[in-house]
């Protein structure tokens, strides 16, 4: 009886399998909501990051029950940029969890900008016909970031400029036994281009590849130079489109892996082939 105890507690004692589950994408697991933007739960070496989080407070917060993902203990958020369908469920978090430190893109104008000439733009395009501006929580703890920089152990941010130089996205790099895994948000900058930025070590490419509208020339070239970079094994998900989805599958083969909501990346068995949460069919993406 006293064995049974001791292993009954080692096992609520030990420590959580590193991964990354999606919380919300455009496809997702029965009974999931789902929509268009993204958001990833990140389990890393005892932390608990949340990058991005989707285009819903309502949605993150139902899914983040449904999948047993606990808010309140976040210890870092992470927004990719200023798009509203990557930042526009944090107050779902700051609900819960008020002071958890937020990492946004350093910017001179958008959501996240404080300069009062942003504010006073921000204030007229709102009142245009057809504009629908989403304003970042206020109260927040927020860090801006423009260059690269670690914000926990393993855990580091990179930071590139897209749209001529006016905006700026930022991934998420971890460091693992079987390479660097390189998380982005819509890859505005261009998926190569970050893997190449988060440094030669990276093995593992997942999130948003920003290749929905792409030809299909152009996006035979980028999954190759993603090979070329050394990338093994990519989770593609959100804004990747369907004709980019299927060449890399094509040709990542075994190294491919299906991302939609209620997956996971298991981040402690990247050697081994990609596994993910049974998901449904993924119909084909229109935006």
């Amino acid at each position: 009886m006293k064995l049974l105890f001791a292993l009954a507690t080692a096992a609520l004692l030990a420590p959580a399998a590193d991964r990354v589950t999606l919380l919300y994408d455009s496809h997702g697991a029965p009974g999931l909501a789902t929509g268009w933007g993204y958001s990833a739960y990140i389990e890393y070496r005892g932390k608990r990051i949340l990058f991005d989080t989707g285009d819903s407070r309502a949605a993150l917060a139902a899914n983040a029950k449904a999948l047993g993902v606990d808010l309140a203990k976040l210890d870092a958020v992470v927004v990719s940029h200023d798009d509203p369908d990557h930042y526009a469920g944090l107050d779902a978090v700051l609900a819960v969890n008020p002071r958890v430190p937020v990492y946004v893109p350093d910017m001179d104008s958008g959501a996240f900008a404080t300069g009062m000439m942003n504010h006073i733009y921000r204030a007229i395009q709102s009142a245009l016909p057809g504009q629908h501006i989403v304003d970042a929580p206020s109260g927040a703890l927020y860090i801006r970031v423009r260059d690269a920089q670690d914000i926990l152990p393993g855990v580091r941010l990179i930071s590139l400029p897209f749209d001529s130089g006016q905006r700026r996205e930022q991934s998420l790099v971890l460091d693992t036994e079987a390479g660097g895994v390189l998380i982005a948000g819509c890859s505005h900058p261009g998926i190569v281009e970050l893997v190449r930025a988060a440094g030669p070590k990276v093995r593992t490419a997942a999130g948003g590849f920003h290749l929905t509208t792409t030809g299909e020339a152009d996006v035979r070239k980028t999954v190759e130079a993603l090979r070329q970079a050394g990338i093994q094994k990519v989770y593609p998900a959100h804004c990747t489109g369907r004709f980019a989805t299927d060449e890399l599958r094509r040709t990542f083969g075994a190294g491919f892996g299906m991302a939609a909501a209620g997956g996971a990346i298991p981040l402690d068995t990247l050697n081994a082939p990609p596994t993910s949460a049974p998901q449904p069919k993924r119909p084909p993406l229109g935006r």
